[in-house]
């Protein structure tokens, strides 16, 4: 080939099979998101909440729930026009994702196509393999970049440009309240020019946060105190803190201990070092990043408002990771950092190197070949095992036109003889209950029996459990327990152990009700199914071991 169609070639290859290939990053782990395991207490409480709020219940009223209103008003909102559904939920899922990540690239576009479009690429490569739930914490903060992206548009401000961008403010913390300290000063680093325009940013903020004056309206403000405020400030931390910065040598959070566990079990350690300490050194390796955001902050900060404003916001999002250092909590923080880091990477060697474009692609190459030295598993592995998805079928388990998605084959069984022994021992419209087998110790549970089983009434306040909350001394688990006919509850994470207060005991008064008023009828490896003895015709026989607790078995009599 002659030097002259060097270019020629090369421009092909770039306009042909570089678009093609972003293409096919972006698509295929979509794809396989929608594979992806559902049964998660995360993700079964939103399918929960929105499922009953779009049947007329109310959020902090009817169901315990932390987040803004938006958090299940949203979906709900689709329910009531699709009918509930797994794969509805995670499309709002990806909406949320599409929003944070056009966001992003609006944003990033002010200094050049390829800085957008690599920061976009290395948000989406750590941010993917978390899933595609219809999470509050990705609602808020697309919408919280998207308030800034409409406000430093290169287009003249106008007042309706301000006032959009106020509602995309509000629209945020509608979703996630705690990210009103970030917002609130990178969103007004970005209005500051524009304050005397008071009217539209008042107005478009006011109409954000409307949904907490439904919620004000429908639950009451001591509901929405105590869930929104009270319990996740000061009932729920001390049960679900980390020690900070992770340890090198133990694995604090008890999901990575099982799946470092399970790595050994099925030899994939070759991913590289043991996960915790792929955990610390991502940790560390974030610090380096937000250092480097932090000088391009600091060093642009008279000379470039959108870099001021970007940078201040997502440096103040480290708080969210101080509260819990864990893989999730880095991954949902660290994918924006590392979405600025070619950005940052140009403007702070600027004044060495003017080639932006060469610069911004060694920035984007260094920071993911050091990603993937430093926490394999987290990074190319996981990624890799989502596109893998789209080649595997899922294990789905559906009852009528609900169905979740199993994390094994183990999981599909046990799931499946535990709905079939609930149906046979209950009748449409019984008060239904699943918790932990021992309720002292409310670290975790499985709403997903409540979603696949619509038919039956959900009997506790408490669908998704919480130390420290549903276990605490004025907790009304207890009553809810009293009220149900049926009761299922699961050793699964009987063992769950954190370096926190969720392994102190607390109430104990479920656990007297269950002794004292139910008897076994059915167990399987993970589930012990329970009758309430004065609604259900039943016989007593000797007694049995219920986790701590010795309960009568039964059978129901004709």
């Amino acid at each position: 080939m002659s030097t002259r169609a060097w270019p020629t070639a090369l421009r092909l290859i770039r306009r042909g099979i570089v678009p093609i290939l972003l293409i096919l990053f972006f698509v295929l782990p979509a794809v396989g998101l929608f594979r992806l395991p559902s049964t998660s207490m995360e993700e079964t409480s939103i399918l929960q909440y929105a499922s009953m709020t779009a049947d007329g219940h109310t959020p902090t009223k009817d169901f315990w729930t932390e987040y803004g209103p938006l958090n299940v008003y949203a979906p709900a909102a689709v329910f009531t026009v699709t009918g509930p559904s797994l794969v509805v939920e995670r499309i709002i899922g990806l909406l949320y994702r599409a929003i944070l990540l056009g966001s992003l690239y609006a944003i990033l576009r002010h200094y050049s196509r390829r800085i957008a479009v690599l920061g976009v690429a290395l948000t989406w490569w750590l941010l993917a393999p978390w899933g595609a739930m219809a999470y509050a914490w990705i609602g808020g903060l697309g919408m919280a970049l998207a308030s800034i992206a409409v406000i430093t548009t290169k287009s003249p401000v106008t007042r309706r440009r301000i006032f959009l961008a106020a509602l995309c403010a509000g629209v945020a913390l509608s979703f996630r309240p705690d990210l009103i300290v970030a917002l609130a000063c990178g969103f007004g680093i970005a209005l500051w020019p524009h304050r005397s325009e008071w009217k539209p940013w008042i107005g478009g903020l006011a109409l954000g946060l409307s949904p907490y004056l439904v919620l004000l309206a429908t639950a009451g403000p001591a509901n929405i105190i105590r869930n929104l405020v009270v319990d996740p400030l000061v009932h729920l931390r001390d049960g679900r803190a980390l020690p900070f910065p992770p340890s090198w040598k133990w694995n604090a959070e008890f999901f990575s201990r099982v799946q470092q566990y399970v790595d050994a079990l099925t030899n994939r350690n070759w991913y590289g070092a043991p996960l915790v300490v792929q955990i610390a050194e991502l940790f560390w390796f974030l610090v380096v990043i937000a250092a480097i955001i932090a000088v391009a902050t600091w060093h642009e900060r008279r000379n470039d408002r959108i870099m001021l404003a970007v940078g201040v916001f997502s440096l103040l999002l480290a708080t969210n990771i101080y509260q819990r250092a864990d893989i999730s909590h880095m991954r949902l923080v660290g994918a924006l950092w590392i979405g600025l880091t070619p950005l940052a990477v140009v403007l702070v060697t600027r004044r060495w190197f003017r080639d932006h474009s060469k610069v911004s692609l060694f920035a984007t190459g260094g920071t993911a070949l050091l990603l993937v030295l430093v926490a394999p598993s987290i990074s190319f592995a996981a990624f890799y095992q989502l596109v893998h998805r789209t080649t595997t079928p899922a294990l789905a388990y559906s009852v009528g036109d609900r169905s979740i998605i199993a994390s094994s084959d183990t999981e599909l069984q046990e799931v499946g003889r535990a709905v079939k022994l609930i149906q046979d021992n209950s009748a449409p419209g019984d008060r239904f209950f699943q918790g932990p087998i021992d309720l002292r110790l409310t670290n975790y549970n499985e709403p997903s029996f409540y979603w696949l089983l619509p038919s039956l009434t959900p009997s506790t306040y408490y669908l998704e459990m919480n130390p420290g909350i549903s276990n605490a001394p004025n907790s009304r688990l207890a009553d809810d327990v009293a009220s149900s006919d049926i009761l299922l509850l699961s050793n699964r994470f009987e063992n769950f152990s954190e370096p926190n207060t969720s392994t102190v005991p607390g109430n104990a008064a479920a656990s007297r009700v269950v002794a004292k008023e139910f008897c076994v009828t059915a167990t399987t490896q993970w589930y012990t199914v329970l009758l309430n003895r004065s609604s259900h015709p039943v016989s007593l026989a000797g007694q049995v071991s219920v986790g701590r607790m010795q309960v009568p078995s039964c059978r129901t009599t004709p």
